[in-house]
């Protein structure tokens, strides 16, 4: 039971919101799923060039697939991005972005 003067921010999960007639998934609930319950996943290794651009909020070659892909990191959950026309958009909140003209923090020479 709740303390009294414990200050509740959000009780539960935010699963997403309804856009246009359509659900677009919330950032908390990719990082609260499994990979294995998700229908479309991307994985993406530490340190690859695909992560880098993916923290900019750049977009990904997607081939075929549609629909929303849930981006991971060595099978951990990062965000999400949507797939259509050959590209996946990229979904990561912008205020988690890394800036485009920083050093890169993975290069040992920066």
């Amino acid at each position: 039971r709740p303390r009294a003067s414990l200050r509740v921010l959000r009780a539960g999960l935010q699963l997403g919101r309804a856009l246009k007639g359509r659900f677009e998934p919330s950032h908390p609930l990719a990082l609260a799923l499994r990979p294995e319950h998700v229908r479309r996943v991307r994985d993406l290794p530490a340190g690859s060039p695909e992560l880098l651009a993916y923290l900019r909020g750049e977009t990904l070659p997607a081939g075929d697939e549609r629909g929303w892909t849930l981006i991971t990191v060595d099978g951990f959950p990062l965000g999400w991005a949507k797939a259509a026309n050959g590209i996946l958009k990229n979904h990561y909140p912008k205020p988690l972005r890394w800036d485009a003209d920083a050093p890169d923090p993975l290069d040992a020479d920066s």
